[in-house]
This record gives structure tokens, C-alpha cells and sequence, in this order.
């Protein structure tokens, strides 16, 4: 939550913002019966920013290094703003501007605050930007069956990525050098195939959402 004395004003490194903002949208429900979950939530701190998205069953944080707040802010955002390569965000009169290379937004000031408290469960985080060729290569065989969810992603561990949608199964190991992954991660397909493109690269949680 904001704090009551603390003045918005982040400087955001645009390629970071997009990078992080493709993942959390992979999650982000596009219709809901609480239609607060169709928005992203903004988390600022000294460490950096993170993006949430949920559809209220799995939830995907991204965090950047840019985007820095001298103190904890948290802020509701329009899906939209995930789509544009922001550069800064500040708070003026009330109402959130927010600039990127060719324009400047005003957005409501909407407090994070009333966005779902996620208690979550943590599968491991894991660093996406450089994974693009792996998921590649697997992702193929990934099930496209929403009924099939505990096949309907990619999972990584340590080196390895694996896809099946049981019949078939597609795996990749990765060089020695790239084995910074320990924890097993289950990647949603949605978030594979945002991972997938990103040019940038971002650290993310995946974990199931305990609402309360």
C-alpha cells in the first residue's frame, strides 16, 4: 500500500517494463466475475518493481531492477499500460502519469490495496529472458488442453525442459553455463508463449493463488 506521505516517482527502463509486463499478462484473467483481476498490480520497492498478474488460480510475479521507490507502493494499472514501453511513472495532482519514448498517459491513482491478497505458493523463481530458444524447442509438444493443466505448460529444472501433452514428450537440456535453475518451475503455456518472445529478460514467480 502507498504510504501516505510517499510521492510516486519511478524511472522505468522501457525494455525491463515490457519484458516483465508480457509475463505478468499471461496470467491476467480477461474475464472475471471481480473485474479488479483484470488489471496488473504494481509493486515498488528500494530492490525495484514487480508485475502481478492472476486469473485468481495461478498467478505470475515479475520483477525488474529499474523502477525503484524509496519506500513500498503498490498500484492497480490498466492491462493496457503492460503493452506500452514505459519510462517513468509519477503522481501529479492526484491522478498517475505515465511517460513512455512517444507519449504521456494519465491514469487513474487506484490503490493496490484493493487488489486480491494472494497467498502464495512459490513453485521457484526462475530468470526467462534467456530461455526463449529452449522453450522453443520443446514447446511443440506442450497441451493446449485448459482440462489438462498439470501438462499444460513447460516444466524446468535445473537444465532441463520438458513439454508433453502425454502422447508426445519433448525435452532440452541446457549447456552447463546456463544452469543457474535449480528448483523445479512449471511454466503455464500462456507464459511460454510470452517467454517465448521476450527480448528483454525478467525474473518470475509461478505459484497457484490462495485468495483471501
Amino acid at each position: 500500500m502507498r504510504g501516505a506521505s510517499e510521492v510516486i516517482d519511478l524511472q522505468i527502463d522501457p525494455q525491463e517494463w515490457l519484458a516483465a509486463a508480457k509475463a505478468a499478462l499471461s496470467a491476467v484473467a480477461k474475464r472475471s466475475p471481480n473485474p479488479i483481476v483484470e488489471n496488473l498490480c504494481l509493486k515498488a520497492s528500494p530492490q525495484g518493481f514487480a508485475l502481478v498478474g492472476t486469473d485468481l488460480e495461478t498467478t505470475v510475479v515479475a520483477q525488474g531492477h529499474s523502477g525503484k521507490a524509496s519506500k513500498p507502493i503498490q498500484l492497480i494499472l490498466p492491462a493496457i499500460v503492460g503493452k506500452i514501453p514505459l519510462t517513468a511513472l509519477r503522481e501529479d495532482s492526484g491522478s498517475l502519469i505515465a511517460e513512455s519514448p512517444d507519449a504521456v498517459y494519465t491514469l487513474p491513482m487506484l490503490d493496490g490495496a484493493d487488489f486480491p491478497k494472494l497467498t502464495p505458493a512459490p513453485t521457484g523463481w526462475v530468470k526467462i529472458g534467456n530461455l526463449a530458444t529452449r522453450l522453443s524447442m520443446v514447446a511443440s509438444a506442450m497441451s493446449e488442453n485448459i482440462k489438462e493443466r498439470e501438462v499444460c505448460g513447460v516444466l524446468l529444472h535445473g537444465g532441463v525442459t520438458v513439454a508433453t501433452d502425454i502422447w508426445r514428450v519433448h525435452v532440452a537440456w541446457a549447456p552447463d553455463d546456463d544452469r543457474d535453475q535449480e528448483e523445479a518451475v512449471f511454466l503455464p503455456s500462456g507464459l511460454v508463449k510470452a517467454a517465448m518472445q521476450l527480448e528483454g529478460e525478467v525474473q518470475i514467480a509461478v505459484f497457484k493463488s490462495v485468495v483471501h
